[in-house]
């Protein structure tokens, strides 16, 4: 039978599944019997990449499987439907999630990576007083449940979770690296090698366990190509080299548009690039940029990130949105070296961070904010000034109803973390000033608008101001 290439001793017996690609010795097990056993959690096959892409010769993916899998988590909640951004945020309500606490004193760091519309989280702890990485799936009903370690792993990274709370990421063994995937229903977590001698990495993956990432050779260097994975098909599919050399892929968005990076960390040129229908494009830097940073917003229509001037080691990072092949640039908190936008909210909110100037400790750190066509709303200037945490960093992750999750740091000289989550405080039915009260004010509004016409004192939407709109109005009164 063999053993799978790039795996240890041992690990046959835990149920061993190559797919068989040319040029490659692969052992093949039990396949469609776990094949079947996957798609019966309804994964839907929204694949359109698939169209003209090669298989890379040589390539293997391997599987470790032990028990088929139970039904997934329910389906998300309903999308919450938002009026128009410009109107209906008066602010975020935070509120913080504490890791477990270490025996004698020590500070514990958590590190959230990425959040499903169930609100559960995927991220990693630092041990207590260790070096190693306690990976977690955070869920508010349940707390904390650890990932179990991959077989010979030393550490592992969860950088996406789906919505069945599966999870995938990148483990790490001596100077080998390769992906694994996390399943809930048996509490397994399985490693698979893409393409044999070569160091893979997954950094996204969606409900149809459709996987992104990057790879390059083990020995003798080389250079970083896009990788993508179909875990249901055993498909594997290599991207790149791009016009700047490397190329890694980040992001998946809901059509199947994939998005990520031509160029090395920080060089000239750096820019974005997406993938979709087979074909890679490089997305075009505005003409005073001298590298670029982008994502996609979660229907794919447009790439969202950040440009920064042509000296390789600048900081000053200007918010972009391009539309097509159209690049607009959004103005940057004026206290801040730079702003990125690093997701799309449910209603075109542009959600990212600003970095700034710390003064305590003399150093920059990512602030969460809400870019804004009219500039950033930086969402720890939000935060009770009694809250022990200066930091919200930059976000990990939006649901549907706008919610944030992400990374606190505390003030020195502790820096103790936490994960926080930034719900939006919506504007009241009955706030026609639109200053985030029902008060006086609204009243009086409401009075010099009777019997007017399409008026924001009009708020039953009938089409005139009148007896239930006053009624509506008082039922929400605040001072």
């Amino acid at each position: 039978m063999g053993q799978c290439p790039g795996v240890g001793d041992g690990v046959e017996l835990a149920g061993c599944v190559c797919a068989q690609v040319a040029g490659a010795t692969a052992v093949r097990r039990c396949a469609d019997g776990v094949r079947i056993a996957l798609e019966n959690i309804g994964a839907v096959a929204r694949r359109p990449w698939r169209g003209a892409s090669g298989t890379v010769c040589g390539a293997g993916v391997l599987m470790l499987a032990t028990a088929a899998l139970a039904d997934p988590p329910g389906p998300p909640p309903d999308p919450v439907a938002l009026p128009d951004p410009e109107t209906w945020l008066c602010r975020y309500e935070v509120e913080m999630v504490y890791p477990p606490p270490c025996p004698g004193g020590f500070t514990r760091m958590i590190y959230p990576l990425a959040m499903n519309e169930h609100g559960h989280v995927c991220g990693w702890l630092s041990t207590c007083g260790g070096d190693d990485t306690l990976p977690f799936i955070w869920r508010p009903e349940t707390g904390f449940t650890w990932i179990p370690r991959p077989q010979g792993a030393t550490h592992f990274w969860p950088n996406t979770i789906n919505i069945h709370d599966e999870v995938a990421g990148t483990a790490l063994s001596g100077v080998n690296g390769g992906p694994f995937i996390y399943f809930p229903q048996v509490h397994n977590t399985i490693l698979f090698t893409p393409i044999p001698g070569h160091l893979s990495e997954i950094f996204a993956m969606n409900d149809d366990r459709l996987m992104v990432g990057r790879h390059k050779p083990l020995a003798g260097g080389g250079q970083y190509h896009g990788l993508i994975v179909d875990f249901m098909t055993w498909t594997v599919t290599s991207i790149g080299p791009s016009s700047q050399g490397q190329s890694s892929l980040y992001w998946i968005s809901q059509n199947g548009l994939l998005v990520g990076r031509a160029g090395a960390t920080a060089t000239p040129g750096e820019r974005p690039l997406h993938h979709f229908g087979g074909q890679t494009v490089e997305v075009s830097l505005p003409k005073w940029a001298g590298r670029a940073y982008g994502s996609s917003s979660p229907d794919g229509r447009r790439i969202v990130g950040s440009a920064a001037l042509p000296s390789p080691d600048s900081l000053t990072f200007y918010p972009v949105i391009w539309n097509d092949s159209d690049a607009i640039v959004l103005p940057k908190h004026p206290g801040a070296n730079g702003c990125v936008i690093r997701f799309e909210g449910p209603n075109g909110e542009l959600l990212g961070s600003c970095t700034m100037p710390d003064p305590q400790v003399g150093n920059l750190k990512h602030m969460a904010a809400i870019l804004t066509p009219d500039g950033p709303l930086v969402v720890a200037d939000l935060v009770s000034s009694g809250d022990p945490f200066r930091w919200l960093e930059r976000p990990m992750g939006v649901r549907s109803d706008g919610t944030l999750m992400g990374h606190a740091i505390g003030p020195a000289p502790t820096f103790r973390s936490a994960m926080y989550f930034a719900r939006p405080v919506l504007r009241q039915v009955g706030d026609v000033t639109g200053d985030c009260r029902v008060n006086h004010d609204d009243l009086m509004r409401l009075i010099n608008d009777w019997s007017h016409s399409h008026v924001p004192s009009d708020i039953d939407g009938d089409g005139v101001v009148g007896l239930m709109d006053l009624l509506l109005l008082l039922s929400a009164w605040t001072d």
